[in-house]
């Protein structure tokens, strides 16, 4: 069963009652496009899912998760969420293979620690100071990190990428090579 629903109107009363009915009926595929809509904590509690895509929603991911074991992709844009609770939702999603975090602009002294052993592709546009990736079993890799260039620190590229053995594809922007390059050329 799918569900896709996108509108700039205020539709959290209605989809507050929609959520734990798709629960119930065991949905697989999710994309809320509401701005600024709060995911109610009856959503993390879905067995069914596989394919979660949330546009401009507020998350907070609740301290332990009871469901979400069978979802395999899950896509992030412009999305109010904190670092420790992504980095809780990607562990506690044994099957997630893709993960894209999207339009992320959050404090640029954040740090983010994705681990995940089912992780193949992880896409990731935002900004954050440190991005760690303990992702073993990672092929594909889209790194976009921008804002201030002091925000990569000298050895962070190494870190970043430390856990990366089995990449076959990684593409990284423009500003985030030269800022990396530039600094070891530089020594600092």
């Amino acid at each position: 069963m799918k569900f896709d629903i996108a509108s700039g109107l205020d539709l959290s009363k209605p989809m507050d009652k929609w959520i734990p009915i798709l629960v119930r009926r065991k949905i697989e595929h999710l994309v809320i496009a509401l701005d600024w809509y709060g995911i109610p904590s009856t959503f993390f509690s879905c067995h069914s899912l596989k394919h979660v895509s949330l546009h401009k929603c507020h998350v907070e991911v609740p301290k332990s998760i009871d469901g979400l074991e069978k979802l395999q992709t899950l896509d992030l844009n412009c999305c109010q969420i904190s670092m420790k609770d992504i980095e809780r939702w990607v562990a506690s999603c044994p099957s997630l293979q893709n993960l894209i975090l999207d339009s992320f602009i959050l404090n640029p002294d954040s740090n983010l620690k994705i681990h995940s052993c089912s992780l193949r592709m992880v896409q990731f546009w935002g900004c954050v100071k440190y991005l760690k990736l303990e992702t073993p079993n990672l092929k594909t890799a889209c790194i976009t990190k921008f804002g201030p260039s002091n925000n990569v620190q000298r050895g962070s590229f190494v870190e970043d990428f430390k856990y990366l053995h089995g990449l076959e594809r990684l593409e990284m922007n423009h500003a985030y090579m030269k800022v990396i390059l530039l600094q070891y050329a530089l020594g600092t």
